[in-house]
């Protein structure tokens, strides 16, 4: 991909769904976007600020310049449940659906009621008092400013759209809409913003919090691991360079328990030290995380929140902070150099014994695209290689990595630290674990059946026979600087059609130029692409990527690159600065629930 270029998407197009397998290498250049699954056969490499929506699996190295790799969710509705099966079962058609949601109870999850955003869940960031940003700022989603005109929208190159109903800015992945553009966007707004002080007051209504979850720790999360529940704060709160981990339940195979869900009722201030994260385990989803906050949220330079922000007084993020979540915010939102990417709204779950009986009973649904790819084990993984992963500062990456049948002296220039157990280590670029083949039990073994899914992943994403969404390359694959769009179908309430799905054959490298994207429209989800290459994948400096990467003979990302999505290398993995964000997991269908609210 040719530097500063976007590959899009459309209609329901979701990153998840889009495979590139490319034989060669994939190279993703300076400030270039990707979105989708690479399937790499011989390198990835993203340049400087490069990026990715997706996953790398890489067969050989995987190379990252201040990269950002965020992968991408599995984020329906109740009446999409189908969407985000990896292993592929039939289908229930509606009617069966439909009436079987109508006789039953619910089960409970762990935690409290989700808070209903209404039509505010369309936005990654709405405020009423206005947005305003520093360069240079990646905002994946929405953005919305009312009652106010758009000229409190500032740091923004806003490019009115000809109907004037929305602009579009380079720093936002999707459109800006404030209350002076044209109908229909001001009533729009009005519903927008009256949800979102119903889902603030809904959230700070709450009642009664759990026992053990009232000002736990006085206030500070420093350390703490917090798990499933509503917790109430009679005074600021915050979390200090040890950071917090969030620990949901990991739903096993054919469980359909709902989901986990964390309220946090604040009636202070919100604080996060700079360098600090807040890091998900088990299955704990930002999209079921409520931050209800009475004072202002600060997230402090180079910190990431995970979560939901309703809030009353302000939100500010500092230089190089993120939020992997929405800004919902009664007054103004600042951001400097801040990454923001977006969840979509959830509804209620199903109870378990009721989609159980109707799966006996029928038909499947075709979706547009080639059948999902399987990536098994490989898919824990946010980068996984078996011939190294190195990286200069500063990399983030999110997710897990791991390294195999070599030993963890090939993960470079990340600063390991050996759990006591020895099973895992951790590292500050990394949230997740770290895994090497000479680690404690059982990890040699489970990398050994990770490494083994991701061979037979790349294997099934070069074999399969062209269909609507599979692209098939007997070259190399570059994405120069205008950037490319993966669009889908936008699947509308009420729809169990399954998620449109890309899968790139590439039996040379793929490259994305530098300050190049990869952008995903419609429904596209980064965990739906995979980018199978043969030879080596490269994103440029600045570039960004979405989707899987399967890679056979090399990953690259150099500085400032990013990734939504994996990295599954068969060699080297070569990272520069670079953000990798790992997407959701891929469940069967027995396990859909953990991905409603």
């Amino acid at each position: 991909m040719a530097a500063n270029t976007f590959v899009t998407l459309e209609g329901g197009a979701k990153a998840s769904n889009i495979v590139w397998q490319v034989a060669g290498f994939a190279e993703v250049r300076a400030g270039a976007h990707l979105e989708g699954i690479l399937l790499v056969k011989t390198g990835a490499h993203f340049l400087t600020g490069a990026s990715l929506n997706g996953r790398i699996l890489a067969q050989t190295a995987v190379t990252l310049q201040s990269t950002t790799v965020t992968q991408p969710g599995s984020r329906r509705l109740l009446a999409q449940t189908v969407l985000f099966l990896s292993k592929r079962l039939s289908i229930m058609t509606q009617f069966v659906l439909i009436a079987a949601l109508g006789a039953i109870a619910s089960v409970s999850a762990a935690g409290p009621e989700a808070v209903n955003l209404g039509e505010a869940g369309t936005y990654a960031i709405l405020s009423k008092a206005g947005i305003s940003t520093v360069p240079a700022s990646v905002i994946t989603g929405h953005i919305g400013v009312s009652p106010i005109a758009a000229t409190a929208i500032t740091g923004f190159s806003l490019t009115a759209d000809p109907t004037n109903v929305f602009a579009t800015a380079t720093q936002v992945t999707g459109k800006v809409y404030a209350a002076d553009y044209a109908v229909p966007t001001p009533k729009n707004l009005i519903v927008a913003i009256g949800d979102m002080e119903a889902a603030y007051t809904d959230a700070a209504g709450r009642q009664p919090p759990d026992d053990d979850k009232r000002d736990l720790g006085s206030g500070d999360l420093g350390g703490k691991t917090l798990k499933p529940g509503l917790y109430n704060f009679n005074s600021s709160v915050t979390i200090p360079t040890a950071g917090c981990t969030i620990s949901g339940n990991d739903i096993p195979i054919g469980s359909l328990l709902p989901p986990d869900r964390w309220i946090f009722q604040i009636t202070g201030d919100l604080i996060m030290a700079a360098n600090t994260f807040v890091t998900l385990e088990g299955g704990a989803k930002a999209s079921n995380i409520v931050w209800q906050v009475a004072g202002f949220a600060e997230v402090r330079a180079g910190a990431h929140l995970e979560g939901i922000l309703l809030v009353k007084t302000g939100a500010h993020f500092l230089t190089g902070a993120s939020l992997n979540g929405r800004i919902l915010a009664q007054t103004a939102v600042t951001l400097q150099s801040t990454t923001v990417l977006f969840l979509s709204k959830r509804l209620s779950v199903m109870t378990q014994f009721v989609l159980i009986a109707a799966l006996g009973a029928i038909a499947s649904v075709s979706a547009a695209g080639p059948e999902a790819v399987i990536l098994g084990e490989a898919g824990t993984y946010a980068i996984l290689s078996k011939a190294g992963i190195s990286t200069v500062p500063a990399s983030v990456i999110t997710g897990h990595i791991g390294v195999s049948p070599i030993a963890a002296t090939a993960i470079t220039g990340f600063s390991l630290t050996a759990d006591p157990t020895n099973v895992f280590a951790t590292a500050t670029q990394v949230t997740g674990k770290v895994y090497a083949a000479d680690y404690a039990v059982p990890t040699p073994k489970n990398l050994i059946v990770a490494i083994g899914d991701m061979e037979a992943a790349y294997t099934d994403a070069a074999g399969k026979t062209l269909k609507p969404g599979l692209y098939n390359f007997n070259s190399s694959v570059t994405i120069p600087t205008a950037g490319c769009t993966i669009s889908g179908n936008d699947i509308p309430i009420g729809s169990l059609l399954p998620p449109d799905r890309w899968i790139f054959q590439i039996t040379g490298d793929l490259i994305m130029a530098a300050n190049t994207f990869v952008t995903l429209e419609g429904g596209a989800k980064a965990s739906n692409i995979v980018w199978q290459v043969a030879g080596f994948a490269e994103v440029r400096a600045g570039a960004h990527l979405e989707g899987i990467l399967l890679v056979k003979t090399g990953a690259h990302f150099l500085t400032g690159a990013s990734l939504n999505g994996r990295i599954l290398a068969q060699t080297a993995v070569t990272l520069q600065s670079t953000t990798v964000t790992q997407p959701g997991s891929r469940r069967l269908l027995a396990q859909t629930a953990d991905i409603l609210a």
